[in-house]
């Protein structure tokens, strides 16, 4: 196991955050603060949740897919928080330098390009989107092996 594996805390990011996956994994977050250090949250449509989550936990980056709903989103936040909006965001998000843990909790299809950023930067990846198994299993898991990235 490398370093950033066993570094704590871990530093994380949560695909479908509002999610049942996505809200599941924010309450371990919460219940282990000393473990886990939230680096951003995304989510499709659901703003008002999304900063909920993001001022009760203190997290700095927010991503809505939705761009319309990004930029509603970005008027309401508070200045400590960055809301970008596209589905290209959450794949920036999920292969950022600064995060060790991808928890990808996305529906369908759309998780299928976070959880490629996140192996292709050799993160460890919570996979809870079968569909990026179903659709490129084999591509993940080859690109894991060759990245030293974990899939969970």
């Amino acid at each position: 196991m490398n370093d950033t594996n066993s570094r704590f805390p871990r530093r994380i990011v949560v695909l479908g955050s509002t999610g049942s996956i996505g809200k599941k994994a924010l309450a371990v977050v919460e219940r282990y603060p000393d473990r886990f250090q939230t680096i951003g949250i995304s989510a499709h449509r659901s703003g008002e949740a999304v900063l909920a989550q993001a001022k009760r936990l203190g997290i700095a980056h927010v991503v809505l897919t939705d761009k319309d709903t990004a930029a509603a989103t970005a008027k309401l936040a508070p200045r400590d928080v960055v809301v970008l909006g596209g589905a290209e965001s959450a794949v920036e998000l999920a292969s950022r330098d600064d995060v060790d843990l991808v928890v990808n909790g996305i529906v369908g299809r759309a998780g299928l390009e976070a959880s490629l950023a996140a192996v292709r930067k050799g993160k460890m990846l919570a996979l809870a989107n079968k569909e990026s198994l179903v659709l490129a299993g084999e591509l993940i898991m080859r690109t894991a092996r060759e990245k030293g990235a974990r899939v969970i």
